[in-house]
Formats: C-alpha cells, structure tokens, sequence
C-alpha cells in the first residue's frame, strides 16, 4: 500500500475501509504503517542534532544538516548558535533548501539560488506548515554532462543526478539511479539512468569522459532510433509516468568497486539506525518531533515493522567522479 497514512484516513473516512485497517492490524499490508512516523524528512534532526550520538558515524556523515522550520533556537550546520532558525533562513538562503516534511515528486520544495526569493519560499513553508530546512548539497557536486538528442542535434547537457539505495536485512542488493532539473525526479523532465561498474584503472572522469565522445561522434539517425526504441520498451513494460514514457539515458552513470564497498557499508549501518529510530519512537524519546495526529497514530501503533523483512530506499546526492568540477 504505497500510500501515507494520512491518505488512508481520508479515503476511510469517504469509503469505510474498515477491512484495509484490519489487514493492518494482521500484517497483511506490505508498507508498515509503523514505519511512517520514522520516515518523515523531520528524522534528519534527530541524526544530525542532538540524538546525533546514537547513529553510525557514516550515517551522520551522509545526511545534511536538517531542522524543522519554525521560530525557534537552534544550532546550525558548523554549530554555531542560531536565535530566530526563520530569520536565520532568510538570511543564509542561498545555501539552505525548504522541503515539507512529508512530501513528493518536489511539491513544494525551494531550492537556494534556484528559487532566488527567500521571502517567497520562507512565506510558503510557514503558511503549509510542517518544512524542514536542510543543508544544500552544492549543486555543482551532483551534476553530470549527459548526452541528449534534441532537435536533429546530439549535445551535451548538464543534468542534476540522484542514487537511490535498495537495502534490505541482508544489505544493498540495488539501485535506483535518477537524472533531471532540481529536484530530481522523473516528474520534472528527466528520468531513470543505467549503472555501470568500472573495473579498469582509469578514473570515472575519463572512462565519462570516453563514453561521452564516443556517443557524441555517432549519427543522429543511428542515436534518434537507440530513443525510439527506449520508448517502445517503457511503453511495452509500463515504463512510464505521468508524462508517458520515463526518459532513459544514452550513458550510464559510473561507480568503481570501491565506491560500491563504500555504499554496502553504508547502507548496513543505516538499517541498523532505522531500528534505532524506530525503537526512540516506540519509546516516546521522539514525541517532540513527531508531528502526526492522533487517528494516525493509533494505526501506526497497529503495525509496527521491528527490523522485519523490507525495502528501505535511501535516496543520495552523490559525485562519483564525473561531476563538472572534478578533475
């Protein structure tokens, strides 16, 4: 049931779905509702504040700074002390980002720089209530040249990149790698993106650096027929998004080895932080921080997850290598 509890309620309130509440209440249903009040962006406080001692160090390394937006005192991201964290924002916007806590697909993000007024972006995130403010990821840091065909031309063209983890008890065991505008996300022009291993000597930059030029040298007929025949296999495979066919790559992004023993350590201590999380909820340490209601609640309560067989993904702004600022 790849929906959020909040929208179960709202269509058991128009439909009785008394028979779905007690498939939760046996564990029938696949996505623990249980999870839901540690899978909120506002969790990113709890492992970058001042529960920060109870994670991995790796997980604290990966996630930026975050705070639930609201006037407040707070420490911020090389811990300095911040008086007012909503004045603090205005003034510091062009390196912060405004998400709601709960969200897709980008609604309602602002990015700094990107979304250039500070006003409008604060002003959104207090009239919905419940963002976060988070640290931004340089964007020069996930982006990469892909090439695209557009107009009878083959170019090459920056495009942001994000790296989802699949893990599961037993580690990684995939990837869901994602190319776009900001935010990344099939929804906003770009798409899904293949993987490739590097196991020879070079370094990402220049097996990119090849595998660029030597699709940037090809015809535009023979490159124009490889999209045809992307769309007709995501259209055959239901491949597709709101705007039909999801777009495909014509390069795959790269990883070495070592990078990938990096990301399997990585995600093994992370779903052992998830079960930290969801022990600190069970127990109360985080009822500050969770800001769901009560009904909510209670459902979640029905069905706990307890480390129990799962996908956990764990989306990332990583550079690899090929970002345009390496060298």
């Amino acid at each position: 049931m790849d929906f959020n509890t909040d929208v179960l309620l709202t269509l058991h309130h128009k439909h009785n779905l008394s028979p779905v509440l007690q498939a939760v209440r046996e564990g029938r249903v696949i996505n623990p509702r249980g999870t839901e009040p540690i899978n909120v962006k506002s969790m990113f406080e709890v492992i970058t504040g001042s529960y920060s001692n109870r994670f991995h160090k790796e997980t604290m390394q990966r996630t930026p700074w975050t705070r639930q937006f609201y006037s407040r005192r707070t420490n911020g991201p090389r811990g300095e002390e911040i008086e007012d964290l909503i004045e603090w924002t205005r003034s510091h916007w062009d390196h912060l980002v405004l998400k709601p806590e709960r969200g897709y697909s980008g609604k309602g993000v602002r990015v700094g720089v990107v979304n250039h007024d500070p006003d409008e972006a604060v002003n959104l995130a207090l009239k919905h209530g419940n963002y976060i403010v988070q640290e931004k990821i340089p964007l020069s840091l996930w982006a990469e040249e892909i090439p695209t065909v557009e107009k009878e031309h083959v170019r090459l063209e920056c495009y942001q990149t994000d790296f989802r983890c699949l893990m599961g008890p037993k580690g990684l065991f995939g990837f869901l790698v994602r190319f776009g505008g900001v935010p990344t996300n099939v929804g906003s022009g770009g798409g899904v993106q293949p993987l490739a291993i590097l196991h020879s000597g070079v370094s990402v930059r220049e097996a990119v650096n090849r595998i660029n030029e030597a699709i940037l040298s090809m015809e535009y007929g023979d490159l124009s027929q490889v999209v045809a025949m992307q769309k007709k296999m995501a259209m055959e495979y239901n491949f597709t998004y709101l705007l039909g066919p999801i777009k495909i790559a014509l390069r795959p992004r790269v990883i070495t080895a070592l990078q990938l023993d990096a990301l399997k350590s990585y995600c093994a201590k992370l779903w052992s932080d998830c079960l930290t999380l969801e022990k600190m909820w069970l127990s109360g340490e985080l009822d500050e921080i969770v800001k769901i209601d009560e009904e909510e609640l209670e459902i979640a309560h029905l069905q706990p997850w307890g480390g129990s067989p799962s996908i956990i993904a764990s989306d990332g702004l990583f550079s690899f290598g090929a970002d345009p600022e390496a060298s």
